[in-house]
Parts: C-alpha cells; sequence; structure tokens
C-alpha cells in the first residue's frame, strides 16, 4: 500500500517520486521498512512495499523491480545475496551498526558455567537451539556451523528452526520457567529487551562477524531519482536500542510497523526534520 503522508516539506510538487521498499515479513525489518517509508513520504515521495524474504527481495533489487532494501547486513550477513547485485545497487545509508548473530543463554545461568558456546558440550542444557526458519537462513546456517564447529552435535545438540512467533513463544515460556536453554538470536531484536540473555563468546566466528545495516538501492533507480532522495536516504539512522524498542512495540504491545513508525516519527519530530530539510538542500543544488 501507497503512503501519501507528504508532510510539510514536500507537498504535491514530489510525489512523482515513486519509491518501492523491500521489507522482508519479520518484525524488525518490517518496522525499519515503515521507518524508512514514513520519512521518505513525510518529503513528499510516493512509497509501496513489497514484503518477501530476502530470496526475492534481493534479485528484485537487482532487476530493478525493488528500487530501496532496508537493510542489507555487510560486510558478512549478506555477503552472499550482495554478490549477487553488488553490479545493480548502492550502499547508500547506514541504519545501524553493530548487527549480530548469535548464540545467548539466559543471564540466571552464570559464567562460570556457561561463557563461550564450547561450554554448553559439558553442560546440563535443552539439546534443541531454537532459531528462525523462514527469514531467518543466515542466522540458522551459521548456528549449525557452531555445532559442528565447537563438537555440540556429538554432545547431542541440533538446532530446531520455527516460525518467528514460535521461536518467540519458546524463548518467553522457556525463561519464565528458569529453565536452561540457549537459543540462537541476533541484534537488533525484541528478545534481546523483553528478557536477560547473555551472548556466548564466539572465538570461531562461526555465528560471523558483527554487521552494519544498509540502506541499499537500485543504481537505475538512482540514476533517475532527484538528488535529495539520495541526501535523504544516507541520512536515516536509527541504531540498535531504537530499532530494538520499536521491534518491541510491534511484537509485545501490538502495533502495526506503521503505527510504530508513525508514533516513533511524531517523538523525534526534530531529528526527522532534520533528515529531511538536509536532503531537500539538494533541491536546488
Amino acid at each position: 500500500m501507497a503512503q501519501k503522508n507528504a508532510g510539510m516539506f514536500g507537498g504535491n510538487s514530489l510525489t512523482t517520486t515513486n519509491v518501492v521498499i523491500g521489507s522482508p515479513p519479520l518484525s524488525f525489518y518490517a518496522v525499519q521498512g515503515a521507518v524508512v517509508g514514513n520519512v521518505l513520504s513525510r518529503a513528499g515521495a510516493s512509497v509501496s512495499f513489497v514484503r518477501e524474504f530476502h530470496e526475492t527481495i534481493y534479485p528484485k533489487i537487482g532487476s530493478g523491480e525493488i528500487d530501496v532494501f532496508v537493510a542489507s547486513w555487510l560486510p558478512s550477513g549478506h555477503s552472499e545475496f550482495w554478490k549477487s547485485v553488488k553490479n545493480n545497487a548502492r550502499q547508500m545509508g547506514e541504519i545501524f551498526d553493530g548487527g549480530a548473530f548469535f548464540l545467548a543463554v539466559p543471564d540466571y545461568v552464570h559464567e562460570n558455567e556457561v561463557s563461550s558456546i564450547s561450554d554448553l558440550r559439558d553442560a546440563s542444557f535443552e539439546k534443541q537451539i531454537v532459531s528462525v526458519g523462514p527469514g531467518g537462513a543466515v542466522l540458522t546456517n551459521r548456528a549449525n556451523e557452531a555445532l559442528d564447529d565447537y563438537g555440540l552435535r556429538e554432545a547431542g545438540y541440533e538446532i530446531d528452526a520455527r516460525e518467528e512467533a514460535d521461536w518467540v513463544s519458546h524463548t518467553l515460556q522457556a525463561y519464565g520457567e528458569g529453565r536452561k536453554f540457549a537459543i540462537a538470536i541476533w541484534q537488533p531484536c525484541f528478545l534481546n529487551d523483553q528478557v536477560s540473555l547473555r551472548r556466548l563468546t564466539d572465538p570461531d566466528l562461526s555465528m560471523g562477524p558483527d554487521d552494519t545495516g544498509w540502506i541499499i538501492a537500485n543504481t537505475g533507480f538512482l540514476a533517475g531519482a532527484p538528488a535529495w532522495i539520495h541526501a535523504l536516504l544516507a541520512n536515516i539512522n536509527l541504531g540498535i536500542p531504537t530499532i530494538t524498542k520499536l521491534d518491541k512495540r510491534i511484537v509485545i504491545d501490538g502495533l502495526s510497523p506503521d503505527d510504530a513508525a508513525e508514533e516513533w516519527v511524531q517523538n523525534n519530530a526534530a531529528r526527522v526534520d532534520a533528515w529531511i530539510a538536509a536532503a531537500l538542500e539538494k533541491k536546488s543544488a
């Protein structure tokens, strides 16, 4: 659905700039995309969304069917996807820094018992490590690599990839019952704000290094887009804590991504207005 909220900066004169945003149907992706869409709309663009998983979003970024993706995990998490489109796409702005995939345990498990992934081998833990299925392929693949790299599979561990909602309910229930379990998780994710988890050390980097979340855009789209669009996509930065809280507003508080984005934009109007004002200076450049 297109957003038509042109806002005080752009008015109707800029709505000829159409922007198609790719947004995977996981909650934290959905709210990031909604914020970017809201800001673009306020500046005067006409925004619509394609809500699909990475496996189809990246090819459509490459072909130009999707103009903008929020957000590409680089240099590591989405490196294989990025390789396939990098000649037809450009990194625009860092919407967050410090994105990570990792294995975690509840904070009530003392560090003396488990501090690293390898410590799970000798710990009395549940043997199923729950991960995310659709949309979580990178997380699940890396978690499986960690089992092999640290000898956990021989100790009876396995990765159980589930739908996001089931992954969430499992984690909340296990934590509430005080069970000893490990999960595959990422940041930014609302669960890191909802329950107290401790990231296990990963000296072999089986779960990968930390990443930056980039707003990327198709080069054909950029060639035809006005300079203020380029500038605005480069200006938008939310950060891990903000995205985590926005994610929580969706999953726990029940807001839609659009409503959570609108609430955040209203509460941070000066910051958003500064992004837009700086970008729109490019109109006359």
